[in-house]
């Protein structure tokens, strides 16, 4: 059909068929139209790589202004959580001492009173 009418239908659904359709719309343009529309293509792809490059650009100046400030607070933070597990480490030390003084209460107690019985 396509040889024969230079054409092809809508309803025709032949993989590859909307590239055929696009090439022979571009083969039915005038020359002036041609032209027009490689300028309008050549137009597209230089504003598509203005803005990949403005976008490639404001992501390497967020990361030279916000990695600093980034690193220098995950450094505070672990500054902090280091200094947090100190403080529950000497936390933890002198509940186990204050638990092995209470122990040796106890037991100097116990004594006391093993000897107020033997009396």
């Amino acid at each position: 059909y396509f040889f024969k009418h230079n054409s092809i239908k809508d309803e025709f659904t032949a993989k590859g068929l909307d590239r055929v359709r696009e090439t022979l719309l571009y083969e039915n343009l005038t020359d002036e139209e041609k032209q027009e529309y490689k300028r309008i293509a050549d137009v597209n792809l230089q504003n598509k790589n203005v803005i990949y490059t403005a976008e490639c650009e404001g992501e390497m100046r967020a990361r030279l202004e916000y990695e600093p400030k980034l690193a220098h607070e995950r450094e505070e933070k672990e500054a902090a959580l280091a200094t947090l597990a100190r403080e529950r480490e000497e936390k933890e030390a002198v509940l186990a001492a204050l638990a092995r003084e209470r122990e040796e209460k106890d037991a100097i107690l116990a004594k006391l009173d093993a000897l107020k019985n033997n009396k």
